[in-house]
């Protein structure tokens, strides 16, 4: 099945993401073991021990898979809570502008309280943006990635997809462009539009604000996609990987175990395994 959002930059294919495991001819013989004869059927050596090869690196690269969505859903979910953060500041700035903008008779002294306090939240949402990272990575300020670009590639088997993590302090808008048409923000350069001293300041300043939270409500229900599509593909490569986990033990003999023992043995002292595809 095909999982797309509309809007979002993550496209989840978990069909493809999983076809490696399911059209090899080993696969066919483990779904007729499965729904057909018996998984302990007897099977001759010259098919068996390639069988076993197959079976336990298709299952260990499916386990990593798994392992490697689970990591991704952390870092979404970390960069999702820096986001909440954001917009938690800007609903206190937006409470700021509307009393600044709607109450009569405020002095001079208190619109620049009322600016004060702004530019002090504006300053608290860059710290956040600059400070929001998983495993000493940044999410939010676009430095994400091995090429700094804010694309986390993600492997599983022989695919890969593509996380997107947004950049919030996109200084390529310019100054005073908060949202870019492409739905991109600068917010930091939101402390220069806080300068209230009037009503019709506080307004068009609520205005702007009301904006950039639609924004950064947006980025936070993407995130929430992004971590709930991130986890069943976990759990359906777990899934997998078990499956054939339990079907290579079925055709396992004791002379086959005492192989597998060394030959893990071997690969743990040379380094082997899978690389984690969370750059």
């Amino acid at each position: 099945e095909k999982i797309r959002a509309k809007g979002l930059f993550m496209d989840i294919d978990t069909s493809g993401l999983l076809q490696n495991y399911m059209n090899s001819k080993i696969t066919s013989l483990l779904v007729s073991k499965l729904y057909g004869s018996s998984a302990s059927a007897a099977m001759p050596d010259s098919t068996r021990r390639p069988f076993l090869s197959r079976m336990r690196l298709d299952s260990r690269v499916a386990l990593q898979g798994a392992q490697n969505m689970e990591d991704a859903a952390a870092m979404v979910t970390m960069a999702q809570s820096g986001i909440t953060a954001i917009k938690d500041k800007i609903n206190q700035m937006r409470e700021v502008a509307t009393e600044a903008a709607t109450k009569n008779g405020l002095t001079a002294a208190e619109y620049k309280t009322a600016q004060d306090t702004l530019q002090g939240l504006a300053k608290d949402i860059v710290g956040i943006a600059k400070t929001t990272s998983f495993n000493g990575m940044n999410l939010l300020d676009g430095s994400a990635g091995m090429n700094s670009d804010g694309k986390i590639q993600l492997q599983a088997g022989n695919s890969s997809m593509d996380q997107v993590l947004h950049n919030v302090l996109n200084d390529g808008l310019g100054a005073g462009n908060i949202v870019g048409a492409d739905g991109s923000l600068n917010l930091g350069g939101l402390g220069n539009l806080m300068n209230v001293s009037s009503a019709a300041d506080a307004q068009n300043v609520l205005s702007t604000l009301d904006g950039v939270f639609d924004r950064i409500q947006g980025i936070e229900s993407q995130y929430s996609f992004d971590i709930k599509s991130l986890k069943n593909m976990s759990l359906l490569l777990q899934n997998q990987g078990d499956i054939m986990d339990g079907v290579r033990k079925n055709h396992q003999t004791s002379q086959d175990k005492e192989s597998s023992s060394a030959s893990s043995a071997l690969s743990d002292l040379m380094g082997g395994g899978i690389m984690s595809a969370v750059s």
